[in-house]
């Protein structure tokens, strides 16, 4: 069953009090008044127990107490069914007091279910894990990473489309496991810098270092549940300061929103694993790519990377192509759930389209004024396998992100795309150039002749004669008079020619000698 959630805040009235909110021109349904907008969770497909673990901004108005008279807020909770036929299905709802909400505590509350007659019932079993989330800090830094190269990859720089859609989720190559490891050598090398020198080595200028300040000092970790991002993830973060030093059981969490994009024919983007598979079909990816190493089995930080599979325990990927509006949808839920994040510094392994298109929707004017070649590179480019990429990101008090400031990090290049049918010109003399020129325009002229032109000549005999084209009206009439004065001519280079003239009638053929650019089109006396 396809599953999304709605809620909404929401004022419970009382008979006697109804007759205050009329000058609202509110809906009073069943004795509630909605008094916020409706904030809704994206569809989870096929789940049986959906999971999105993911934040959205409820305003909940502030009512004075001489308004509200008792009055109860309410927050409202609805589950509802996705049908593509019909209009889409309530099956669930509920109502809490915002009053029982403490910041940082998940309540878990029974979910009424609607059954078949038409009533609600609490006694299906299912509940509802909702949590306040404490305001979060408004500047992050976010750090994405770009998946070493694929196989998927691999098979596109080499036109193998056997190989590229006859497999989904394509795992890391072995030269994306190089890539990986890398990093994770650049990353150690960072953390442990004892001096300034060796620091001004990895970053030359302050944004480098601050920004690689931020990624050493990095408390959350991400990645998108594909397993080229996964794998990317595990290797290169192992030996990342965090890592090393946290305690907690899973220092690596898999996001579903932080997938690639589904394009039409994307079967690298289709997943084939859910939940704890997902970490075991990398592990055994890995298995099979070190054993092409020296150490040939995977070291043992790698290993004891814990995962959280978080919202990865049903379908989480697109079976046909992503609509631009749901991957814009997608991106902001991403940055949302970043935002309401406590840590102000994080890193999400992704894809070079999702990053190129999470820069692109929030970079700010300013950002790009600092930085305007690097800024519109990047808006339509991608970053090299294995790159990272730091934004600054600024939350707004309505929640809304803007990146600020960009850097690249660890000689993270940029992949320029090359224009289809442009070539670079080759340097020639100037005699080559014209002789070249000369040429062309006269092999030209050969196969299409131009359209005939009148000269006229100024009165004073300073002024180089300026050459204009015939109307239509004036080619018939005056070709005779223009051949028998000798001033008949054809502009130098075809590219200045006129499309072919309109077909003369038999009327206006009478006595006229026609002269035409094309041999279909010549006439006969």
């Amino acid at each position: 069953m396809d599953t999304y959630v709605v809620i909404k805040a929401c004022v419970a009235v009382k008979s006697k009090q109804r007759h205050i909110l009329r000058h609202l021109q509110t809906n009073i349904k069943n004795g509630v008044v909605q008094v916020s907008e409706d904030v809704a969770w994206p569809v989870k497909r096929q789940a049986t127990k959906p999971i999105w673990n993911s934040v959205r901004r409820v305003l909940v108005p502030q009512l004075s107490d001489e308004f509200r008279m008792g009055m109860k807020p309410l927050l409202f909770f609805q589950l509802f069914a996705k049908s593509n036929l019909i209009k889409d299905q309530e099956i669930g709802r509920l109502s809490v007091p915002l009053s029982k909400f403490k910041p940082g505590v998940a309540m878990s509350m029974p979910l009424a279910l609607k059954v078949s007659s038409g009533r609600w019932e609490t006694n299906g079993g299912c509940a509802v894990v909702l949590q306040q989330v404490n305001p979060p800090p408004r500047h992050k830094t976010v750090f994405f990473i770009r998946h070493g190269e694929s196989v998927w990859n691999e098979a596109q720089s080499n036109l193998d489309l056997g190989t590229m859609f006859s497999q989904t989720d394509h795992g890391l190559n072995q030269t994306g496991l190089m890539q990986a490891i890398a990093l994770q050598h650049k990353i150690k090398q960072a953390a442990e810098a004892d001096n300034l020198e060796e620091m001004k080595k990895l970053a030359p200028t302050e944004r480098h270092q601050k920004f690689l300040s931020a990624f050493l000092n990095s408390d959350s970790l991400f990645t998108s549940p594909l397993t080229r991002a996964l794998q990317t993830a595990m290797v290169s973060l192992a030996k990342h300061p965090f890592t090393v030093r946290s305690k907690r059981p899973n220092v690596l969490t898999l996001v579903s929103d932080a997938r690639e994009k589904r394009n039409l024919g994307g079967r690298d983007t289709q997943g084939q694993a859910l939940g704890q598979d997902i970490v075991d079909r990398a592990l055994r990816e890995l298995s099979r790519l070190f054993y092409g190493t020296p150490t040939r089995e995977i070291p043992p930080e790698i290993r004891k990377v814990g995962i959280n599979v978080n919202d990865c325990t049903q379908i989480w990927w697109n079976t046909n192509a992503e609509s631009a509006e749901r991957f814009v949808q997608r991106l902001d839920s991403l940055a949302m759930h970043l935002g309401y994040l406590q840590s102000t510094s994080i890193i999400v392994t992704s894809h070079s389209h999702f990053i190129r298109a999470f820069f692109k929707r929030f970079i700010s004017d300013r950002a790009v004024q600092q930085q305007p070649d690097l800024g519109s590179v990047l808006q339509s480019n991608l970053l090299s396998n294995g790159g990272v990429l730091g934004l600054d990101m600024e939350y707004s008090s309505a929640g809304v992100p803007s990146i600020s400031d960009f850097c690249l990090l660890f000689d993270t290049k940029v992949l320029i795309k090359k224009k289809k049918g442009v070539k670079s010109p080759k340097p020639r003399s100037s005699s080559s150039r014209s002789q070249g020129s000369h040429r062309r325009s006269s092999s030209v002229g050969r196969l299409a002749r131009p359209k005939p032109t009148r000269t006229e000549t100024s009165k004073s005999n300073n002024v180089t004669p300026k050459t204009r084209r015939l109307k239509p009206s004036e080619y018939l009439r005056g070709v005779d008079e223009e051949k028998s004065k000798g001033s008949l001519k054809y502009p130098p280079h075809p590219r200045e020619s006129p499309p072919p003239p309109p077909v003369p009638t038999k009327s206006s053929m009478r006595g006229t000698k026609v002269i035409s650019s094309s041999p279909k089109n010549v006439g006969r006396n």
